[in-house]
């Protein structure tokens, strides 16, 4: 991809470009490849061409996290992965896995592996997916025997910090639960950083029941921001899927979605958190040991580049036609080296 920087400015460019091109036929005759090549790249750059830098790595850009009580992760990843895998980050809960399911096994594509806490096969446990272009750092620190919870640390490109957690509470959960809950939650707090704890509670926040619960979020500063249904049954409606915070300046927006895999819907907040992230980008590797550069001078001699060149007025269109078929020529005589994932599919 390039960018031109003064052809609407002058328009004598355009004679000079056409010059350039013609020069460039010239050269070719030469079958010096690599002459060629040099001169290409001082002459586009002499006419004001330059290669585009492409995307910035800072993105100033809303995070979105989202969780859904799965109820068995590896039974329902493919689905879960097609609506959710836009997210940034991906708690869950239910997650139902052991230390007999490996986390290849339950991977997603663009995230990082995932952060379990298990329980097993038959019921709770909790896992959290964060995006390969995040910074982040599991805060093991924060764990606790008690209670099935993660967290994660999540940093900014100006070193802002962001606590994310997932939490799963079982229904039968004894009156003690919210003790460990209130010990776990000071300790989060006393980093004195934003915190986003999302997850099944298995509170009815529509009833009165919920009413020891509220005063406990009262007590820590912490707000809820889902209070509408999010639990189905026939005849009734409950919220209990909820996303907790102590700083509702940074949200933009929280939505309820319907369920897609299980009785539950699904949660999701979006947050004005500016992150650094990281993109990966592909690029080929040759292979130049025993290339016939005769043969590639030869089959560049033989393109029709009066064709390729001369038949667009747009410098754009120009260039990109004259490098699709260079490298057309490129790719005949000089192969591509396998990625390290060409190589895994081929020796596994």
């Amino acid at each position: 991809m390039i960018k031109c920087k003064c052809f609407l400015r002058w328009p004598r460019t355009l004679i000079f470009t056409r010059y350039v091109l013609n020069y460039l036929h010239k050269l070719l005759l030469t079958k010096n490849t690599y002459f060629l090549i040099y001169v290409v790249e001082f002459l586009l750059i002499r006419s004001g061409i330059e290669t585009n830098p492409g995307p910035s790595n800072l993105i100033n850009q809303n995070l979105r996290i989202v969780h859904n009580n799965v109820c068995s992760l590896l039974l329902k990843l493919d689905v879960v992965s097609a609506e959710l895998s836009d997210f940034d980050i991906i708690a869950r809960s239910e997650t139902h896995l052991d230390n007999s399911i490996t986390d290849d096994d339950i991977s997603l594509p663009g995230f990082h592996i995932p952060i379990r806490n298990d329980r097993n096969r038959f019921g709770g446990g909790v896992a959290l997916y964060i995006s390969k272009s995040l910074h982040f750092s599991v805060r093991r620190d924060l764990d606790s025997r008690y209670m099935e919870i993660l967290w994660s640390e999540v940093i900014a490109n100006n070193n802002n910090k962001l606590l994310i957690g997932v939490i799963y509470r079982p229904p039968n959960s004894k009156a003690e639960y919210w003790d460990n809950f209130l010990y776990n939650l000071q300790q989060a707090l006393d980093l004195n950083i934003p915190i986003l704890l999302l997850g099944d509670f298995n509170v009815n926040m529509l009833s009165n029941q919920s009413r020891q619960f509220k005063l406990l979020l009262q007590r820590l500063n912490l707000t809820n921001l889902i209070n509408n249904a999010t639990n189905f049954t026939t005849n009734t409606g409950t919220c209990i899927d909820l996303i907790l915070t102590n700083n509702t300046s940074l949200i933009q927006n929280q939505y309820t979605t319907a369920p897609f895999c299980s009785s539950r819907s699904v949660i999701s907040v979006e947050i004005n958190f500016t992150v650094h992230k990281q993109y990966a980008y592909k690029r080929v590797v040759r292979n130049y040991e025993n290339v016939n550069f005769h043969a590639l001078n030869e089959e560049l001699s033989q393109v029709d580049w009066n064709n390729t060149v001369f038949n667009s007025d747009n410098i754009n269109e120009i260039y990109s036609n004259f490098i699709s078929s260079l490298n057309n020529c490129i790719d005949n005589h000089i192969p591509k080296k396998p990625s390290p994932s060409d190589l895994e599919i081929k020796f596994s």
